[in-house]
């Protein structure tokens, strides 16, 4: 248990820091693209992206704590799950008619398993 408590600090000590340096490289990549960037605007960005992703540290270990899975996998999942339709869609403009039958059976296919895993 003393061994458990010692690796999700570590786990959430080492999120914060890299969640600030990724946060930091976000702010200051954008600062091409924003015309009225500043140190404030940096420093907000900075501060919303690390407590962005503290909140998804949490609701992972809400998630692994409540035994309905492990927390982070079942998250990384349930976004790619979520951009399948999209998918299907832009599938479906871009191919219309002239998709191949192979090409549906094996998007039905993939459609499939990740459904199952789900289930």
């Amino acid at each position: 248990a003393e061994a458990r408590r010692s690796i999700n600090s570590l786990t959430r000590a080492l999120t914060l820091g890299w969640s600030v340096i990724q946060g930091m490289s976000v702010a200051f990549y954008l600062k091409r693209a924003l015309f009225d960037w500043n140190p404030l605007l940096a420093f907000e960005i900075v501060i919303w992206l690390t407590t962005g992703a503290m909140i998804v540290l949490w609701l992972s270990e809400i998630i692994t704590e409540y035994g309905l899975g492990n927390g982070a996998s079942l998250l990384i999942y349930t976004n790619i799950v979520s951009s399948l339709p999209g998918f299907f869609k832009q599938l479906v403009r871009d191919t219309g008619d002239t998709a191949p039958l192979s090409s549906w059976l094996l998007s039905a296919f993939v459609l499939f398993i990740a459904l199952y895993g789900i289930v």
